[in-house]
């Protein structure tokens, strides 16, 4: 997959333009990462070096009593080949994060992201277009370092969009949990969502670009 550097999460920092280039000398192309995206919204598409990639999730707890948790976690998503290869992995929650009910029993948020633009237009001409972007064909919720009690979850979305050619792409999983009240999230682990329908595994290690990822229970 595509190198991909972090442009922000739901609480991008602040960006700093760059001082404008001394007359006599050839303007510095900006390099990435970014750390504002509010900045590239002012470039126009078909002029700017990367494309951007926005990935959303929801996370749709169950009406257990385990539906809220005072435990932290971190949400990372992952690309697959055909064969169960982990192209790419992102981590999409900026801090650690901690889950009471609402109304609505869900938990949102989004991440961005971005590469060479030539990279992605080489990568879709090359015809491997599932491979030229980020998404959640897998998604793995980290609850190692600050595990508190017991959680319960019902479905985890995640949606891919980016722009090429004036096109929107768009890509959205949805991994469901087969028995949401008694599969919890019980204990510091790993827990891998996905590829398979209904899978949950727990693991001790966060998985890197490269490694196989089951989908067996």
């Amino acid at each position: 997959l595509l190198p991909l550097v972090t442009l922000s999460h739901t609480d991008p920092e602040t960006f700093d333009p760059p001082a404008p280039p001394k007359e006599g000398k050839e303007k510095e192309k900006k390099i990435a990462p970014y750390t504002e995206a509010e900045e590239l919204a002012f470039v126009p598409q078909e002029d700017r070096d990367e494309i951007i990639f926005t990935l959303s999730y929801t996370i749709q707890t169950s009406y257990c009593l385990e539906a809220e948790t005072q435990s932290g976690f971190e949400l990372w998503s992952g690309s697959l080949d055909n064969y169960g290869q982990l192209l790419w992995i992102g981590k999409l929650t900026r801090d650690s994060c901690r889950v009471r009910q609402t109304d609505d029993n869900r938990f949102e948020g989004q991440a961005t992201f971005i590469a060479s633009r030539t990279d992605v237009i080489e990568c879709i001409q090359g015809g491997n277009s599932d491979a030229c972007d980020p998404r959640g064909e897998v998604v793995f919720i980290d609850m190692r370092e600050e595990y508190v009690d017991d959680w319960s979850i019902e479905m985890i979305t995640v949606n891919s969009q980016f722009e090429y050619d004036l096109v929107t792409y768009n890509t959205s999983f949805e991994h469901s949990i087969l028995v949401p009240c008694k599969t919890r999230l019980n204990e510091p682990a790993i827990y891998q969502i996905g590829p398979a329908s209904g899978q949950m595994i727990k693991l001790t290690e966060l998985p890197k670009a490269m490694d196989w990822i089951s989908d067996h229970f």
